[in-house]
């Protein structure tokens, strides 16, 4: 089966995925659901209004880092929040700036299409929304290793110029 899946993606080939995840238009739509998704801001204190405000050059900048390979994410802004069912105890959470958020979305909406089709169902990346662990944990059979499935694939996909390895 899992033979059949990268053949699959092997079809689906794609020549460069860097300048689709860099495009005006991805950075626009990925805005876009951030800003739906709303959330704090990151270790800049640019919180989804301040960055509202000043989207369009942004995103340009944006663009302008990722085309040229400058882009560098900030540090994530941690924080601790309470356990689920644990009020009393906390965990950390790491809160990305906005424009991080905006460039982790604009990869999704790129990566999702090509390698969610070719997941078992019962595998759990923590990316992908339709995936939800505990309903994961219940499908799996306890024996399988999902993450080498899914390394595979990605060794798959390297090995077939699908990702780019290195500029």
């Amino acid at each position: 089966m899992a033979v059949e899946q990268v053949s699959m993606i092997q079809r689906m080939k794609v020549h460069s995925l860097v300048d689709k995840v860099y495009k005006l238009s991805n950075l626009h739509l990925a805005w876009k659901k951030v800003k739906e998704n709303r959330g704090a801001g990151g270790i800049d204190a640019v919180n989804v209004e301040v960055f509202d405000s000043i989207a369009e050059s942004e995103l340009e900048k944006l663009h302008r880092e990722l085309r040229s390979d400058s882009y560098f994410p900030m540090p994530v802004r941690m924080v601790q929040i309470p356990k689920r069912g644990k009020p009393k105890e906390m965990r950390p959470l790491g809160i990305p700036a906005i424009r991080d958020r905006v460039c982790q979305q604009a990869l999704k909406n790129r990566l999702e299409p090509i390698f969610e089709p070719v997941f078992n169902d019962c595998s759990f990346t923590g990316v992908f929304s339709a995936r939800c662990v505990n309903e994961n944990m219940a499908r799996t059979d306890g024996g399988v290793s999902y993450n080498a499935y899914i390394r595979y694939l990605l060794a798959e996909a390297v090995e077939s110029d699908m990702l780019p390895t290195s500029r």
